[in-house]
C-alpha cells in the first residue's frame, strides 16, 4: 500500500506552489500532473478516466484480505479482551 507516498508526493507539490491534477487511472495506477503537463486531456486517457472506480474496487478488495486477516480468530478475541479492559487500539 503507498497511501502514505502518494500523499507525500501530493503535499510535496503543494508546498512548492505548484499547479497539478491528481487522479487513479484503473487499476492500480496513479497520476499527479504537474503544471501544463495535462495527460488527461489524451482521448485514450479520457476513455480510462471513465473508468477509474476500479482502481478504487481493486484496493477495496486488496484491503479486504487484511481485514479479513484481523478479524479472524484469535485476533478478534484479542482485541475484544483488550476493549473490555480498556486498551484504546
Amino acid at each position: 500500500m503507498i497511501y502514505n507516498a502518494i500523499v507525500e508526493c501530493i503535499e510535496a507539490v503543494q508546498e512548492r506552489g505548484l499547479s497539478f491534477r491528481a487522479y487513479c487511472l484503473p487499476s492500480v495506477v496513479f497520476v499527479i500532473e504537474i503544471g501544463e503537463f495535462t495527460l488527461h486531456t489524451n482521448s485514450h486517457l479520457q476513455e480510462l478516466l471513465l473508468q477509474n472506480h476500479k482502481s478504487y474496487l481493486v484496493s477495496m478488495q486488496m484491503n479486504d484480505e487484511y481485514r479479513r486477516f484481523t478479524t479472524s480468530f484469535p485476533f478478534r478475541y484479542f482485541w475484544k479482551l483488550g476493549v473490555r479492559f480498556g486498551f484504546k487500539f
